[in-house]
């Protein structure tokens, strides 16, 4: 939305991401509104800012120790609290539309590591975020292939992660929707997120 649009809601608090224009901001600041910028959440300790953040400027401190502790007993008693950097731990990789894969350097990087898996991305040396083709994945096969659950429209580049290929190259029960949301920004989500990886490792 506009900075007009915002004006004539005349909220209490503006919250901006990194991508909002700063002149759209600068000017809710002028007209007197509070606005809170969050950074997109790279990390689990992004998580944790940005969730104590914005409780702050909600008056509600306590509500956001209260997530971020959560947070931390999910990770506390997700399969990866002690397996650390395991080389004998399942491998797991993020495959998207596109052929797009997330690698270890990233939140859902970090998530997958707390439920105990190894990211399979560094396989083809990506560790952020990278394309890598179909025919590279089959012939480097995960133990466990997370996909994402249906965000996006029907289309060629959408059906990649569910070609029959690489169906038949994955050992059953290996493909893993991960429910729409989840990890679509780092936040109260999160701990779902991780909840829901730790149940492929048990």
């Amino acid at each position: 939305g506009s900075a007009e649009e915002i004006l004539t809601l005349a909220p209490d608090l503006v919250l901006t991401g990194p991508f909002t224009r700063r002149t759209t901001a600068d000017l809710l600041r002028r007209f007197g509104f509070e606005v809170l910028t969050v950074p997109y959440a790279q990390s689990l300790d992004d998580v944790r800012r940005g969730l104590r953040d914005v409780a702050a400027a909600l008056g509600v401190p306590e509500k956001g120790a209260r997530l971020i502790a959560e947070l931390d007993a999910g990770i506390a008693a997700a399969p990866g609290a002690d397996s650390g950097a395991d080389p004998g731990a399942p491998t797991m990789l993020h495959y998207q539309a596109r052929g797009f894969v997330t690698g270890s350097k990233t939140l859902l990087g970090e998530l997958i590591a707390a439920a105990g898996f190894r990211s399979h991305a560094g396989a083809y040396g990506i560790s952020s975020l990278g394309r890598v083709q179909l025919e590279q994945v089959i012939a480097s096969v995960p133990d466990r292939l997370l996909v994402d659950g249906g965000r996006s429209a029907p289309g060629l580049g959408q059906s990649l992660p569910g070609h029959p290929a690489l169906g038949r190259a994955l050992a059953p029960g290996a493909r893993l929707g991960l429910p729409d949301g989840l990890i679509a920004c780092g936040g109260p989500a999160t701990a779902a997120a991780l909840a829901f990886l730790a149940t492929a490792r048990r």
